[in-house]
This record gives C-alpha cells, structure tokens and sequence, in this order.
C-alpha cells in the first residue's frame, strides 16, 4: 500500500508541473496618457504711469508705461496662447481721483488688442500709453490728477 500512495503523489506533482509550463501566457495592454494644457491667465500685476504736467507747455503730453519710473501691468498666461486685451478708463484725470474736481481729460494710447501668453515662468508686460493735450491741462490747479485704468486680459 506504500507504493500505490507514493505513485499517487508523484503523479499529481508531476501533473502540476507540466501544467505550469505549457500554460504560461501574458497580457499586455497598453495605456494611453494624455494631459491637456489649458488655456489660461493667472499672476496678474497692476501698473503705473507717473508724469509731470507742465501747464505752461503747448504741446501734447504722452507719458507711457515703458517710460523709465513707471511699470507696465503684467500677467502670466499659457505658453503660446493669443488672448484679448481692453484698456478702459473714464478718460478723466480729478484731484484726489474723484471723477470731479479738477478734471483733466485724457486718452488711453497704444493699448494692444492682443497679448501672447509666455507660459507661467515668464510674465507677459501690456504697455500703453496716454495722451493730454494741452488745451485739458493749461488751466489745471496744482496737485495730483489721477484715475483708474482698467486693464481686461480675456481667455
């Protein structure tokens, strides 16, 4: 009865074997990864125009945001992406910027209908100017005259 017993127990280790062997098989599906950069804006950072009005001048005065002492607004908006841009302003310059005293008027210059994003390591400067001509300013009380540009990036 030994024999019988140890026949029976190598024949099922032997079966086991085989069939690891001949059944071996893998599957490999693949994966697709796919990331989609948006476009956006982000960071964004005001400006100044800072000027001297001289009333006894006869010409226009045009100070720009790339003048030495002022700043462009900036922003960072994705790499290579074209997005819109609006200056907006109620064109008036008032002592202590409140739309009445004082008022100077003004036009905003140069503001670019478009700006292309740079990616979000480099920021991306909108310069514009104005423009005052003399006959708004002439007769203007001393002190500071100022307002708010309002600068739009759409995406």
């Amino acid at each position: 009865m030994k024999k019988i017993t140890l026949f029976v127990v190598t024949a099922i280790a032997i079966t086991l074997a085989a069939a690891g062997v001949t059944n071996a098989a893998s599957l490999t599906p693949a994966v697709t990864a796919t990331g989609t950069v948006v476009s956006t804006c982000a960071s964004a950072v005001g400006g100044n125009i800072t000027f001297s009005i001289d009333p006894s001048l006869a010409g226009p005065i045009t100070p720009q945001t790339a003048d030495a002492g002022n700043a462009a607004p900036t922003v960072r908006c994705t790499n290579g992406q074209v997005h819109a841009v609006s200056c907006t302003s109620s064109g008036i310059l008032t002592v202590g910027d409140d739309g009445v005293t004082d008022p100077i008027n003004y036009s905003i210059t140069g503001c670019p209908a478009t700006i292309t994003g740079q990616g979000f390591g480099t920021a991306t400067a909108i310069d514009f100017g104005l423009s005052l001509a003399a006959v708004d300013y002439q007769n203007a009380q001393v002190g500071a005259h100022a307002d708010i540009i309002t600068v739009t990036i759409t995406y």
